[in-house]
């Protein structure tokens, strides 16, 4: 006999919401490649790495 009604009941909600964040993730990712794309075309011209900045203390 299988698992109890309950138990794979919690397994497909359980693997539901495994499916629904990952899949919410891959779209957030794509997202942010998008928009670094957009970024990167939308500037002109190559980034330029900011000096490094020490704090002097008085």
């Amino acid at each position: 006999m299988g698992r109890p009604l309950a138990s794979q009941l919690r397994w497909v909600a359980r693997r539901s919401r495994q499916m629904i964040a990952a899949e919410v993730s891959e779209a957030v990712i794509r997202w942010a490649a998008i928009n670094g794309m957009l970024r990167r075309i939308t500037r002109g011209h190559p980034a330029r790495r900011q000096r490094h900045r020490t704090f002097i203390w008085p």
